[in-house]
């Protein structure tokens, strides 16, 4: 499982339909505890699908009940909206999610949660912001020292 590819909407509702499957498989196997075991990865697609508002940080709760916060911010955190469909969520939600839901559910974060997504995963839009080089490429000249490393890629 790659959660480079659980960062928006849409892959949040594909996700949600194979963890469904998956647990409609492992009923009709009669596998007793799937439901508690997947009940993670059905809370990870909920929230991918969820609207990201103030108002909706109460909702994150009660849907992301068996995830701690930790996990939750972590998702947070590497999300990356539609462009042009969804707003990108900002540095101070985040906050702002992980001060509201340790207030409701009364804890403080120890360091030891497990993680859902690695924390060595680097997201190229936590960087930066890509803005285009207006530089034509065609007169662009390529110093000589390059040239041979150019020329493999």
């Amino acid at each position: 499982l790659h959660f480079k590819v659980l960062k928006c909407l849409l892959n949040g509702c594909i996700f949600r339909h194979n963890v469904c499957v998956l647990i409609r498989w492992f009923e009709k196997h009669q596998f007793v505890q799937s439901g508690m075991i997947l009940q993670p990865l059905l809370q990870v697609a909920n929230l991918l699908q969820a609207r990201k508002t103030v108002a909706d940080i109460q909702g994150f709760n009660e849907i992301c009940s068996t995830l701690k916060v930790s996990q939750i911010i972590n998702v947070l955190r590497h999300y990356s909206p539609v462009a042009d469909y969804e707003p990108k969520v900002s540095a101070s939600f985040i906050c702002n999610v992980k001060q509201k839901l340790l207030a409701l559910r009364k804890q403080t974060e120890t360091g030891n949660e497990p993680t859902i997504i690695p924390e060595n995963y680097l997201n190229a839009n936590d960087l930066l912001d890509f803005e285009p080089c207006d530089v034509d490429l065609k007169t662009a000249e390529i110093p000589k020292s390059v040239e041979a490393y150019a020329a493999k890629i």
